[in-house]
């Protein structure tokens, strides 16, 4: 049960981490898909990072390092999101569940070709020994 929990764990941790995947997107985008936060490309070839990013207006409006900004969108020349990336993520959780199947087969066929242990008296039971 506990290589269960650390198996579970492991296949986890490495999910999450193949789950998103940064892409491009135009800025009329923003509102459909409301981002937690968005990068910025800027005409003077700077990226700001904004937290809460939506459109009013002509206008991106969100938090730049903790304070409200408006940028114009007249200065954004690209627009990077962090999207659910399916694709990655079906492939990590199969290869996964084939390594899960692998290890459950290596424990269940060492399992049965395991040699009987146990002890027999030979002096009680000489059939047994010959």
């Amino acid at each position: 049960m506990r290589a269960l929990t650390g198996f579970v764990l492991v296949v986890a941790v490495l999910t999450s981490v193949a789950c998103h995947t940064m892409t491009a997107v135009p800025l009329s985008e923003l509102s459909t898909l409301k981002p937690s936060h968005a990068w910025f490309k800027m005409h003077d070839s700077s990226v700001v990072e904004v937290s809460g990013p939506h459109l009013k207006g002509d206008t991106v409006v969100g938090y730049v390092r903790g304070e409200y900004e408006q940028l114009p969108t007249a200065n954004v020349t690209g627009v990077t999101v962090q999207k659910v990336a399916t694709g990655k993520t079906a492939a990590l959780v199969t290869a996964g569940l084939v390594a899960f199947g692998g290890f459950a087969y290596l424990i269940a066929s060492s399992a049965s070709h395991a040699k009987d242990t146990t002890t027999v008296d030979c002096d009680v039971n000489p059939a047994v020994c010959m």
